[in-house]
């Protein structure tokens, strides 16, 4: 399987949330773990040493201006990934915690080598409440046609950039 980045779409009001994210990742990725590029977009409003907030060095961040609007962050950070030439990325949020991936069927759809613009890898998205109760997990368990959303889903990188330099102004609100 080839590196793909996981972006883990963030800010640094939210830095308390990384490390239980990176863990649920760790955990249920298990040996597979190693095959992916973890990065953790923030904007960095004090010009700290954010790697304090993390304790796994394989880590990176892509680092955003202040005050500016989410999807001109968004934009910016996945801009920053084009130098690294990953065919594949998966998105999610910062309080997306997993608790029980398929990985047989991540890795079945990662090595498909079909032309793919988009990948929805859960089927729902819950607040971070209803995922800490026993009865809403979350799993990778089958693709779909493009829903629109950030939620863990997995992207061609090509067509993400092209798509997001494109529709720029009509996805910036006013």
């Amino acid at each position: 399987m080839n590196k793909v980045a996981i972006v883990i779409l963030s800010c640094f009001k939210y830095r308390y949330l990384w490390q239980a994210v990176i863990k649920s990742l760790q955990r249920e990725l298990r040996e597979d773990y190693q095959n992916f590029d973890i990065y953790i977009t923030t904007d960095n409003p004090s010009n700290l040493d954010i790697n304090i907030y993390l304790k796994d060095n394989n880590i990176k961040f892509l680092i955003y201006r202040e005050n500016i609007s989410w999807t001109e962050a968004f934009i910016d950070s996945i801009e920053k990934l084009e130098i690294k030439k990953f065919k594949k990325i998966i998105t999610t949020f910062d309080d997306l915690l997993i608790t029980n991936i398929r990985t047989d069927l991540l890795r079945y759809v990662l090595k498909d080598h079909r032309k793919f613009n988009y990948y929805k890898l859960i089927d729902n998205h819950s607040t971070f409440y209803q995922r800490i109760l026993p009865f809403r997990d979350f799993e990778i368990n089958k693709p779909i046609n493009y829903l629109g959303s950030m939620v863990m889903s997995l992207w061609d990188y090509e067509f993400l950039l092209s798509f997001l330099r494109k529709y720029k102004a009509k996805l910036s609100l006013p």
